[in-house]
């Protein structure tokens, strides 16, 4: 098993139909979920992905290693909410 992070749209939280990209960096969950709260509310996933929901990992050394892993959504058996980010009002 391998424990993932997600940023993703608080919609997509509710209706559980989780996206293939994760991350094994809560806090690059944390930054895509930033970059989606500008327009809608977001969250950050959790979830301890078992062997065969792993698809792939990629390996990238250097600054531009997001700890990417690209799971199977169906075989995820538990995804827990870790954080809430609220839509962020822009004044316009």
């Amino acid at each position: 098993p391998l424990r993932l992070y997600r940023g993703a749209s608080a919609k997509e939280y509710e209706e559980r139909n989780y996206g293939f990209s994760w991350s094994t960096h809560r806090n690059i969950a944390w930054n895509f979920a930033a970059q989606r709260q500008k327009a809608i509310p977001a969250v950050v996933l959790e979830t301890l992905a078992p062997a065969n929901a792993i698809l792939l990992k990629r390996e990238v050394e250097g600054h531009c290693d997001e700890g990417e892993v690209v799971v199977d959504p169906f075989r995820l058996e538990t995804v827990q909410c870790v954080e809430r980010l609220p839509k962020h009002d822009t004044g316009s």
